[in-house]
C-alpha cells in the first residue's frame, strides 16, 4: 500500500494516479481511497503487481478524463514504489 500526502485548503479535488514504468505499459493502482484530516489530503492505493513504477499525482477542478486533461491539471508530487 502506498502513500501520498498534500496539503490543500479543503477544496474539491480530483486526483489521477498514473504508474508509469521504463517500458511505457500503463498500470492501474487498485483500492485508491483518500481522506482528509488537519489540512492534509492523505491518499493510499494497492500497487500493481509490477515494480519499478512512478506514481504522478495531478489536481484539477475538474474530471480527469484523458491525457489532454492534464495540461491544465496541477502536478502535485510522485511517489516511487
Amino acid at each position: 500500500m502506498k502513500n501520498f500526502i498534500h496539503c490543500c485548503s479543503g477544496f474539491l479535488i480530483y486526483i489521477l494516479l498514473i504508474a508509469t514504468s521504463f517500458d511505457v505499459k500503463a498500470y492501474s493502482v487498485t483500492e485508491l481511497q483518500a481522506s482528509y484530516s488537519n489540512g492534509q489530503t492523505f491518499l493510499t492505493w494497492k500497487n500493481p503487481s509490477v515494480s519499478n513504477l512512478q506514481y504522478n499525482v495531478y489536481r484539477s477542478a475538474s474530471p480527469l478524463s484523458s491525457a489532454s486533461d492534464l495540461n491544465t491539471a496541477t502536478f502535485l508530487g510522485f511517489v516511487r514504489d
